[in-house]
């Protein structure tokens, strides 16, 4: 993965990659080490596999259960927002999602309406 950190935050445009297959999987932007802005999502052929954005402001804050520790583990997690677009690996449209400013899904079309 390549991207800027500030005082340790990822920050700004990252670049992830398989570490087996070499290939670029994700492109996704971060504020402050929350995912923040748009994301981009490929598959191995370089296909996109889905496009999206987060918002800093809608975030889920919790505990899920940690299996190597045994323990209760607090988290924050950037929600989605907008519209999410899912394709397959010919580059067809899967389904549209969108989601309000808080995360929450309001719809879901299938196929390339």
């Amino acid at each position: 993965m390549e991207g800027p950190l500030v005082e340790g935050n990822k920050q700004g445009a990252w670049k992830f990659y398989d570490d087996s297959l070499g290939y670029l999987y994700k492109k996704q932007s971060f504020q402050n080490d929350y995912p923040h802005g748009e994301i981009t999502e490929y598959y191995p052929n370089g296909v996109i596999k889905l496009k999206g954005e987060f918002n800093e402001k809608a975030v889920k804050h919790g505990k899920e259960y940690d299996k190597k520790t045994g323990a209760y583990v607090a988290f924050d997690k950037s929600l989605p927002v907008g519209k999410w677009i899912y394709y397959n690996e010919s580059g067809s449209i899967i389904r549209k999602e969108f989601y309000n400013s808080k995360g929450k899904l309001l719809r879901t079309i299938k196929g390339e309406k």
